[in-house]
């Protein structure tokens, strides 16, 4: 009894495979052509329905606005010659390979790698008995991914994988979406990006050829940059304010001031090589670091004239000896401005031009027709002499400057230095908050 049971279901299985083998060898492929388009009526276009699975995504390059992922695509289509009844053949669905039917001819259109056609002779078809066929072709996709760096790094980037018949338009091949288009319950979690949003988009070329996107939206994941990037900078801005709480007696005021702009330049130069040289958007990040360090320079300047005004016991005697100061010019203790001196300067300038151009117009009236023709060069004189005058001014103001400093005493160095640190202080406070406000405005618009 045992063994004729073993001899019957022995048969069995042998009968099930030999109608699978006929099946497919004597009733589907035979007098079957794969070049031939899968429909009965040539002016039917063939319907695909597509989707994509992610497992996971491998890494997004900044610098090369590069996408790589792996996964696969779910393609469905009917093929009209490739059908048969269940019942006079008890085989629902056959596995075939892809050199075994006709498909179709997809290749990725924004890939970055070389342009080939979606194949892969390993991967079988299921043909059902139906004529539903679903191939699964995957692996890498390498694709272009345009990088908007203008909230960076506080920014979401959408990526695509966009698919294009090579060979056939719409009226022989024509593509839809499958219900999911997307399937990412198996995606696993990148360590720098999360998958917040999905899109699908169907484009109809000029030249009847479609294009069909299926869209990533990747949020970047801000812990690893709030610690090691904005946080630092930060600070740093603070350090640019502190700078003029230091005392001059510390001797510190310079150096805090030019390490902390160092270190601005070092941040800079790390955003800048992490971002894609674009110039089709501003990196707002990359544009406050650039404030902190113009307020950086700016810092070191004033640095600069608060230490010269307090330390002026060595550069006073120097500055004495190439101009001594007249016995009736006033050394009392009272402060005065360089103002005063300017506008002085200014007064007596102007009085000489107005003398200059008077007597200018009286010579101008007895002057015959060859001095009129020679009018053209004494006016560009004219202009360049007053050029200079301007240039000469602003020296000479700046030299009246130093030496109204340095002819005051200690006590009054001192107080114009704290008021000097003070008057900085506030200003950069106020320009930190303004700008760190805007900033933050900015980014958080979308």
């Amino acid at each position: 009894m045992v063994v004729l049971l073993l001899t019957m279901a022995t048969a069995g299985g042998v009968g099930a495979e030999w109608n699978e083998s006929f099946l497919i060898r004597q009733v589907l492929l035979k007098d079957y052509d794969k070049v031939v388009r899968p429909v009965k009526d040539s002016t039917q276009p063939v319907y695909l329905s597509m989707s994509i699975g992610i497992k996971s995504f491998i890494e997004l390059d900044m610098k090369k606005q590069t996408l790589v992922s792996f996964g696969w695509l779910t393609v469905n289509w009917f093929d009209e010659y490739l059908t048969w009844d269940p019942i006079e053949h008890p085989v629902t669905s056959v596995h075939l390979t892809t050199d075994m039917v006709w498909r179709p001819e997809l290749v990725v259109f924004n890939t970055i790698s070389q342009l080939d056609e979606l194949e892969d002779q390993k991967m079988k078809v299921i043909v059902n008995h139906d004529g539903k066929i679903t191939w699964y072709p995957g692996g890498l996709f390498q694709t272009f991914c345009a990088i908007d760096i203008s909230h960076y790094p506080l920014d979401t980037q959408t990526c695509s994988v966009d698919l294009i018949p090579w060979s056939l338009d719409n009226s022989f091949l024509n593509g839809t979406f499958n219900e999911p288009a997307f399937e990412i319950t198996a995606t696993e979690n990148h360590p720098e990006w999360e998958l917040v949003g999905t899109q699908t988009s169907y484009t109809l070329r000029q030249t009847n050829y479609w294009v069909i996107s299926f869209k990533f939206m990747l949020r970047r994941k801000i812990l690893f940059y709030v610690v090691n990037v904005i946080m630092p900078i930060v600070l740093l801005s603070l350090m640019n304010c502190l700078v003029f709480l230091l005392p001059v007696e510390s001797g510190e005021k310079m150096t805090v001031s030019v390490t902390v702009f160092l270190s601005f330049a070092v941040f800079m130069s790390l955003i800048n090589d992490s971002l894609p040289q674009n110039s089709d958007s501003l990196c707002l990040f990359s544009a406050y670091v650039a404030v902190q360090m113009f307020l950086s320079v700016c810092s070191i300047v004033m640095a600069a004239v608060i230490v010269f005004i307090f330390d002026q016991d060595k550069s006073h005697s120097a500055l004495s000896a190439i101009s001594a100061p007249s016995p009736t010019q006033k050394t009392t203790s009272e402060f005065s401005t360089p103002y005063d001196d300017l506008s002085t300067l200014m007064t007596s300038t102007t009085s000489d031009t107005t003398t200059t151009t008077a007597s200018t117009a009286k010579s101008s009236g007895s002057n015959s027709a060859a001095d009129t023709a020679t009018s053209p060069n004494a006016t560009d004189e004219k202009m360049l002499s007053r050029s200079k005058g301007k240039k000469s001014l602003s020296a000479c103001s700046a030299w009246r400057w130093i030496m109204r400093v340095s002819s005051m005493t200690p006590m009054e160095r001192k107080q114009f230095s704290r008021a000097l640190d003070k008057a900085c202080f506030v200003l950069t406070v106020t320009i930190n908050v303004i700008s760190s406000l805007v900033f933050i405005v900015l980014m958080t618009l979308s």
